[in-house]
């Protein structure tokens, strides 16, 4: 476990965020900020002040489908907006966390 968050997941955060700011519909672009998000560890890459809500949110990508897609797919409107604010937000926070000497 970390203390800081590291340049790995600062990386893919960013990425994730900036996957969000692409054109097109949003669901693909949150699928493809999840595949960004899934590339990180919680328990290696985030301090335990982010682990549970980095877990959280890639679980509510993904709730009660078998792709990611498909759950995006059956969301509303509003709840792909509240995904993609709370992807934005836990970079935020992240950021915020990144070691000095990264």
């Amino acid at each position: 476990m970390t203390a800081s968050t590291t340049p790995h997941a600062h990386r893919h955060l960013r990425d994730a965020v900036a996957a969000l700011c692409r054109e097109g519909p949003l669901a693909e672009r949150l699928d493809a900020a999840h595949r960004q998000l899934a590339a990180i560890d919680p328990v290696r890459d985030l301090p335990a002040a982010l682990q549970f809500r980095f877990e959280e949110l890639v679980a509510d990508i993904t709730y009660g489908a078998d792709t990611v897609a498909d759950a995006l797919a059956r969301m509303s409107a509003p709840d792909r907006e509240h995904l993609a604010l709370r992807v934005v937000s836990l970079f935020d926070d992240a950021l915020r966390l990144l070691a000095a000497d990264a």
